[in-house]
């Protein structure tokens, strides 16, 4: 999937869509929400690259390859909804560029602790060796039910 249109403002992707692409949604800055459904299995790097209005995203409760920097400058971006309860299998999405303390992340009712305590590698900047941080760091966790 990709996007030629800069003025869209909310995205449902169609169940029928399993990839999306590197850059797909590039600058479109007017992008405001994005749900993503089961049948998404990867989504390239930079996919919401320099999208300033992206405020919530929501993920589907199946695994999904995510690729770097996928919110590379989405400075808005507050809130991510992720229905997998498993934090190992999500960790990817601290190394898509969103900053530290920025957003709240909704997980499955019954995971917040997991989550809290989950430890993952990450890097700050390619200069620096990996180090572990708790999830916590780059934002709040808050459980909620996914019914």
């Amino acid at each position: 999937l990709i996007c030629s249109r800069k003025d869209i403002k909310t995205v449902t992707i169609p169940e029928t869509v399993n990839y999306i692409v590197y850059d797909a949604f590039q600058y479109c800055r007017e992008l405001s929400s994005v749900s993503i459904p089961q049948s998404v299995e990867s989504i390239g790097s930079f996919a919401f690259n320099g999208c300033t209005k992206l405020k919530s995203v929501y993920f589907p409760k199946s695994y999904v390859a995510i690729g770097q920097w996928m919110f590379k400058d989405c400075d808005n971006l507050k809130e991510i909804y992720l229905q997998l309860s498993n934090p190992a299998k999500v960790s990817g999405i601290l190394e898509t560029g969103i900053k530290k303390g920025q957003c709240t992340f909704y997980v499955p009712k019954g995971s917040g602790r997991q989550y809290e305590e989950y430890m993952f590698n990450w890097r700050e900047s390619p200069n620096q060796d990996d180090k572990e941080i708790p999830w916590g760091e780059f934002g709040k966790i808050v459980e909620y039910d996914y019914k």
